[in-house]
């Protein structure tokens, strides 16, 4: 088995359910939202270990938006 250590972004992405695609100036109530882990670094890692290897994920925590 071999290790992978992965430096980078790690983000949470948001997805959102809704009738229909928004228009412009529209707003909507979401039915559903779904909360995944994402970005560069760890798509990398998590396909890296489906393919039966050891992953090592390293990123930072900020107080940005």
């Amino acid at each position: 088995m071999k290790t992978g250590v992965f430096i980078g972004l790690i983000t949470l992405d948001c997805i959102y359910q809704t009738q229909k695609a928004l228009e412009a100036n529209e707003k909507q109530v979401a039915e559903a939202v779904l909360f995944a882990a994402g970005g560069p670094a760890t798509n990398a890692a998590v396909a890296f270990r489906a393919l039966g290897n050891r992953s090592i994920l390293v990123g930072a925590l900020g107080q940005h938006p």
